[in-house]
Order: structure tokens, then C-alpha cells, then sequence
């Protein structure tokens, strides 16, 4: 059956490749297949999976390097120090080959890099032997291991050798190699729990087919209120209510909380006292007279009379009392769980309407103090944005992988942290902290004001978008060098603007004639050149400076404007 899980393999890969129209060769089209299999419970978006991909010379023997923080990808400038819950740190290490074999040396290859990454008396810059993609997300990961080293953090590293073999090939010497590695992670990183996964063809098949649930079921025992067909107020019981929250595995449905506005905040005293409740129960007093309950949103609801049926359920409020009931039943017995009598309130409200939808996450989280940062994607200027991009053929994912789902084409969907950027960049002229600062834009309340304003029109806001997902393509296909190309893309997104007003202080009405349509690979591939030349007449001034720190520097900025300057219309 080798030869047909290859072949089915190739044509879900297939199938896979033409929704996401990467504009990337088929080789890195693979590795981001393999990744999004791998890494599926996490949701990764199409920008996550490439800017985890570090495959490229010296790459140490690993292609995929991804880090998620309770869940969420550990990005350049995540403040890894203020999560409130108990951290758990996983990082995936992921190795793609082509051919039908599982060897020692790439085995060998990932040895050699982990004994580097992982010993922190090492300095991984200082060697020079890992290319700048991986020792920038090795660092990242080094970082965050330190910062939370003292929280009692679960480390879990986690490697998986993908091929399209068969496992019954995988030999004695490989599984031993595999076993030295994860005993060398564990050794390096005292606490760490490491693991390794062989996938061949048939398991990578298995993956591919596997699917998030999009229907879920709530049992409920008897007790509904309902004034109209498409709401209900139910009693449930709250391990059928874990249930509902729980996968087969037994692990957290995390995509039933993707609209929940805000995060679990574990310690905090409001959910010391719902877990003081759950593990103390007082026989005359049932576990909703003392707690508000949750409030789910579904798109389509049918009820009988022991379940209620939900698509494409979310809880929208409620979320510290799910992840603390969630953590209460988690391997509690079957006999204690039918022992257990006390029930939680649960409303359930159908609206297939986006605004109505949005409007009741808004309300049902508003009513408690909580940072307006937490509200963005339900804020009416991003709703209008979403809706201007559609009407132009462009898909604004202010709901991460919303557009993903829906397979829409990778190369015209827009998340929210990259439309930032392209702002940064094309608008006020800031590349530096579009690189170096990417998800720093949602985080105040005036740096979010200063980008997401009334005052630009939806046009501007579709042009930097398009302009710099175009650069962003060419720079890939141009940039021999993809240090200098991830590094300096939006630097060129700067210059290109310059270049068209003929000026280096235009505003966003100088932009208003500008039109994609105008900017081809040639004036890219120019100001490409332009912005490596800069760049290199800098670090002869600054030896100082990395690329990476050349890139994220606001004073490089100043210094390629005032070259910029010399030769535009304003000099």
C-alpha cells in the first residue's frame, strides 16, 4: 500500500496547494503542507507556517521551527513574562525529506544543532554556523525558557522526522539515534519533556485528512427556557458540559474560544474562587446559583430532548469558568463524574449574522472592566475594512483563519499584524517597527488609533496591503540572500513610496494616485538594490549592528531617508 499513500498523499497535497496559491516553489510548498499537519491544533495561519520555515542553507538539519506559549505562537516581540496562567511551553522541530527513506544523517544533523541551540553557554550568533532565520528563532525560544524558568513552566520539545516511507522501514539505528536525541534535549533542558514522531507517508495521509469539528453536541438534563426558536437557556451538567468542551484525545477544544475576547487569566482571584467552588461543594447550594455561566454562539442550533446541536459553536463569554471546570474534570473518573449532580447556566443564541454575532460578543464582554485592545477584531473600523476588501476580491482576517477555513487564496488573505505593518511601513514611513515590532500596534490604545484612523480612507488601507504583499513576493523570487529579503522587505515598501510621491515627508493623499498595478518586479528589484546598498554603506559607519539589528534600528531609517532624499524631487 506504500505506493498509494504516496500517491493520495501527492494528491491531497495537491489539492492543498492550489487553495493556498503560496506563490512559492512546490518544495516550500510542501514543507508549509507538512507543517500545518503537524502543527494543526494550533491554527496556524499562512504567514505563521512560512515565517517558521528556516529551511535554507545551514539550517542545522531542521526545516520547521515553530514556538507556542499556552498555545499561541511566540512571536519577536511577545512579552513572554506577563502570562497570567500556568506557562506551558512547547516547541516543534520539524524535518522534511522528499524521498521514501528514513536515515541516520539527518538524524545526525539535528544532534549536532541541538547540542549548540540548547546549551545556553554557547552563543549562537557568535558561531556563525546556523543561518539567521533559525538563530533568530532559537533565541526567541532561549529567551522565553529563561524568562519563565523560575514559574514551574512544562517544557515539552517535541521532533517529528517526516518522509514518505513507511514506518516498518524505520531501523534499529534510527529509533536509537531518535532516543539519543530526545534524552540530550532532556538533559540540556533540566524539566523538559522530549519526544520524537516517524511520519511517513500513511501518517502524514492521516493528518491531512483530519479535520476540525465543526458541529459539537451539548447534553443538557431536562431544564430550557426559550422565548423564541434561536435562543435557549439550558442547566447543564458540568461534566457533560467538559465534554463538550473536551476533544478525543480529552484535550481542550481551543477553536470553540477562538471569539472569545479574552484569555484564560489563571491566577487571578476571580477564578481562585470558581475552582475553590468546584472542589468544595456545598450540598445545598447547586454550582449556578454561585457562578454567571457562559454564553455560546452558534450559526445553526437544533435541539431535542436530552441535547442541543450546535455549527460552528463559540463560547463567547465565559471563558475563565470553561478552562476552570475544564481543568476540575480532566482525569477525574467515570465514577466520580456520575456522581457529580451540580449544573452550570448555558445560553445558546443561533445567528448566522456577522454584526449580530459581533455585537453579542462585544455586549456579553463588556460588562466587567477589561482592556479595549482585547476588542479590536469586533471594532466597527476593522469590520469595515473586512467588508471594503471583499467587495475588491481581498479577504482582511481580522478573525484569525477565518478566510483559511473558508479556503480562500493564501496570497489575498491580510491578517490584521500584517495590514499593521504595511501601514508602518508605506504610511508613516516606519519599516523598523514594522519589522521589529509586529503585534505592537494593537497593544495601546493611541499607537491603534494612530493606524486603524478614520481619516484614512479604505482605499489606503487596500493599497498598502496589496503594494506590500506584492513586494513581498517579488523579494522572495529576487533576493538571492533571504536574510537581507525577510529583513529589509518593508524598508523596501518605504523607499517604493518615496520614490512615487518624490518625496520623503509626503502623507497619505500623496498616495491616493498610487495603484498596485503600477509597482512591477523591476522598480521592486531597484529599490531592492537601493535598500542593500544603504544598508551596507551603514554597517561601514556601525559595525556595531547586526542585519537583523540594522533592520529594526529607527536609526538606519534616518539614515537611508536623508540618502533617499538626494535624489528625489524634495532634495
Amino acid at each position: 500500500m506504500a505506493a498509494n499513500d504516496v500517491v493520495l498523499l501527492l494528491n491531497s497535497f495537491d489539492q492543498w496547494k492550489r487553495t493556498a496559491v503560496l506563490g512559492v516553489d512546490d518544495a516550500v510548498a510542501y514543507r508549509l503542507f507538512v507543517y500545518e499537519q503537524v502543527t494543526k491544533e494550533y491554527g496556524l495561519s499562512y504567514e505563521e507556517l512560512m515565517h517558521g520555515d528556516v529551511d535554507r542553507p545551514d539550517d542545522g538539519g531542521i526545516d520547521g521551527f515553530f514556538i507556542f506559549l499556552n498555545g499561541v505562537p511566540v512571536a519577536e516581540d511577545t512579552d513572554v513574562g506577563i502570562v497570567a496562567r500556568e506557562p506551558v511551553l512547547d516547541l516543534f522541530l520539524i524535518q522534511v525529506k522528499e524521498g521514501q527513506t528514513f536515515e541516520e544523517r539527518p538524524l545526525d544533523a539535528v544532534l549536532s544543532t541541538v547540542l549548540r541551540v540548547f546549551d545556553f553557554g554557547r552563543n549562537i550568533d557568535d558561531e556563525g554556523l546556523l543561518n539567521r532565520d533559525l538563530s533568530s528563532a532559537a533565541s526567541r525560544f532561549r529567551d522565553a525558557y529563561l524568562v519563565l524558568s523560575a514559574r514551574h513552566t512544562k517544557v515539552a520539545v517535541h521532533y517529528y522526522y517526516a518522509t514518505r516511507g513507511e514506518l516498518q522501514d524505520v531501523n534499529d539505528k534510527v529509533h536509537a539515534k531518535g532516543e539519543q536525541l530526545t534524552r540530550e534535549i532532556e538533559r540540556l533542558l533540566p524539566g523538559s519533556e522530549a519526544d520524537i514522531a516517524f511520519l511517513g507517508a500513511r501518517e502524514l495521509l492521516v493528518l491531512a485528512r483530519q479535520r476540525n469539528p465543526f458541529t459539537l453536541q451539548l447534553r443538557y438534563r431536562g431544564q430550557m427556557i426559550t422565548s423564541e426558536p434561536s435562543s435557549y437557556v439550558l442547566l447543564v451538567n458540568l461534566v457533560d458540559y467538559y465534554h463538550f468542551m473536551a476533544d478525543d484525545q480529552k484535550r481542550l477544544r481551543k477553536s470553540i474560544f477562538e471569539d472569545n475576547v479574552r484569555d484564560y487569566r489563571g491566577e487571578v482571584e476571580v477564578n481562585a474562587g470558581i475552582r475553590e467552588t468546584l472542589r468544595n461543594p456545598v450540598d445545598t447550594l447547586d454550582f449556578w446559583w454561585l457562578n454567571n455561566g457562559v454564553t455560546v454562539v452558534a450559526k445553526r442550533i437544533t435541539l431535542d430532548a436530552q441535547s442541543i446541536t450546535m455549527d460552528e459553536p463559540q463560547v463567547v463569554n465565559g471563558l475563565q469558568t470553561s478552562y476552570e471546570v475544564f481543568n476540575r474534570f480532566s482525569g477525574v473518573t467515570d465514577d466520580s463524574e456520575q456522581k457529580e449532580r451540580r449544573r452550570i447556566l448555558v445560553r445558546v443564541i443561533e445567528t448566522s449574522d456577522a454584526s449580530a454575532r459581533d455585537r453579542i460578543i462585544k455586549a456579553t464582554n463588556s460588562q466587567n472592566a477589561m482592556p479595549s485592545a482585547s476588542l479590536r477584531a469586533t471594532d466597527p473600523t476593522q469590520r469595515e475594512i473586512e467588508q471594503y476588501f471583499s467587495g475588491h476580491g481581498w479577504y482582511y482576517d481580522r478573525r484569525k483563519n477565518y478566510y483559511k477555513n473558508e479556503g480562500r487564496p493564501a496570497d489575498h488573505i491580510v491578517s490584521m499584524q500584517f495590514l499593521a505593518q504595511s501601514l508602518l511601513a508605506i504610511v508613516f514611513r516606519e519599516p523598523d517597527n514594522a519589522r521589529a515590532r509586529p503585534t505592537t500596534a494593537f497593544k495601546s490604545e493611541k499607537d491603534y488609533k494612530r493606524l486603524f484612523d478614520h481619516a484614512l480612507s479604505p482605499d489606503t488601507y487596500l493599497l498598502c496591503a496589496r503594494i506590500a504583499r506584492r513586494v513581498e513576493s517579488a523579494v522572495r523570487k529576487l533576493c538571492s540572500d533571504r536574510e537581507r529579503g525577510s529583513n529589509f522587505r518593508f524598508h523596501v515598501c518605504t523607499l517604493l513610496a518615496v520614490r512615487h510621491t518624490g518625496t520623503t515627508a509626503y502623507d497619505p493623499d500623496d498616495l491616493s494616485s498610487w495603484q498596485d498595478v503600477d509597482v512591477n518586479d523591476e522598480q521592486i528589484a531597484k529599490c531592492l538594490n537601493e535598500v542593500q546598498e544603504m544598508a551596507d554603506a551603514f554597517r561601514l559607519a556601525h559595525s556595531e549592528y547586526s542585519l537583523d539589528g540594522m533592520a529594526k534600528s529607527p536609526e538606519f531609517v534616518v539614515f537611508m531617508l536623508e540618502e533617499a532624499r538626494s535624489t528625489t524631487v524634495d532634495s
